[in-house]
């Protein structure tokens, strides 16, 4: 019979742990949903408005899309999700 060293259960808690506090943060936390554009902000970036916009954040130029969906130009690093219907940061 092969002995089991005590490391192994000890491993296994604190990996189900670390598991299970990720799972918690995932399900319970804000995902970054960003409000859609009111009525009056609609009004003035109608379904004209170019598809990209270059802005200076901090010296740095970044380039932002035209959301169809929300009216609004979305912030780098996030995306239109199909599912909630809203843009999400990743």
């Amino acid at each position: 019979m092969k002995v089991i060293s005590p490391a192994v259960p000890l491993y296994n808690g604190l990996v189900f742990l670390f598991v299970l506090a990720n799972f918690s943060m995932a399900t319970f936390m804000d995902p970054g949903v960003y409000p859609r554009a009111d009525e009056d902000e609609d009004k003035d970036d109608d379904f004209r408005a170019p598809l990209y916009k270059n802005v200076d954040v901090k010296g740095i130029q970044v380039r932002m899309k035209w959301c169809a969906t929300c009216h609004f130009y979305r912030p780098p690093r996030c995306s239109h999700c199909s599912v909630c219907d809203n843009c999400v940061e990743n």
